[in-house]
């Protein structure tokens, strides 16, 4: 299966010099949680998510309309090809800890986005087949470890509601 069969072609765009606002209407609008954004010549510059907003204002002290995206997107973003196929992709968000890729082509736009929200969709429609082409296995595995907490060995299991380091008022948690 290629990634162009499950990325969703809706792509929510902004630009460097948007603001965080924007980002976050858009966000808003369209029922995601991710924004591409790109350069005036429509290449992807970086990716800015609902959490980077979130944190942004919170570090910053300051509204998201005094919030540049340049200043807070992701500048090393990975990224996939239409016609990559699915298991380099699942490894890819395992490996990198994502829930969301760009679909990049190879000019450098941006002609989707593959979250594992998609696979899990399509795991749902494959199950009871007999030769599924996208398992629920491989989605669970793949969530878990997207899911993972980044400063733990692979493999360790900590039971939900474990936290790292006790949290005091105004201090961000783990």
């Amino acid at each position: 299966m290629k990634v162009q069969e499950l990325m969703s072609h809706d792509v929510v765009r902004c630009s460097t010099w948007d603001d965080a606002n924007l980002a976050a209407q858009r966000m808003w609008d369209h029922d995601c949680g991710l924004v591409v954004v790109e350069t005036p010549e429509g290449k992807l510059a970086g990716v800015v998510t609902d959490r980077d907003l979130c944190m942004a204002a919170y570090t910053r002290g300051q509204p998201l309309t005094l919030i540049r995206l340049v200043d807070v997107m992701s500048r090393d973003v990975v990224t996939c090809a239409p016609e990559e196929d699915l298991p380099s992709v699942v490894l890819k968000l395992r490996l990198h800890q994502l829930r969301r890729l760009p679909v990049v082509d190879g000019n450098g736009a941006t002609v989707g986005v593959l979250a594992l929200s998609d696979l899990a969709r399509r795991a749902a429609l494959e199950r009871g087949k007999v030769h599924p082409r996208m398992g629920l296995d491989t989605v669970a595995d793949t969530l878990a470890e997207v899911s993972r907490p980044r400063k733990e060995p692979p493999g360790r299991f900590r039971p939900c509601g474990a936290r790292s380091r006790p949290l005091s008022r105004g201090t961000p948690g783990p």
